[in-house]
């Protein structure tokens, strides 16, 4: 599942920066409401990266504790909350 899951990541991801790439033209339409938001989103979707590198690091060195784990979990959590409710957002932009 852990092999899996890496490669699930950088699916979301290129298919984030494919969508951004192709609904708004890349950063050119950062001045628009909808470039703002999708630029948030793909700031959040890179945070995720950043936990996921960073647990899988800790985890190959052994020093993945269940309290970290949790802490890790959670964070995610909150940040692809943040994602979907973003996401629901520009439904109405």
């Amino acid at each position: 599942m852990r092999r899996f899951l890496r490669f699930v990541v950088l699916l979301l991801l290129a298919s984030g920066g494919k969508l951004f790439d192709s609904r708004c033209g890349g950063i050119a339409c950062v001045g628009a409401r909808l470039g703002w938001f999708l630029l948030l989103k793909v700031t959040l979707a890179f945070a995720v990266l950043g936990v996921f590198v960073n647990a899988v690091w800790a985890g190959a060195r052994g020093r993945m504790s269940v309290c970290r784990f949790r802490h890790t979990r959670r964070i995610v959590l909150a940040v692809m909350a943040g994602i979907v409710f973003l996401a629901r957002t520009m439904v109405y932009l």
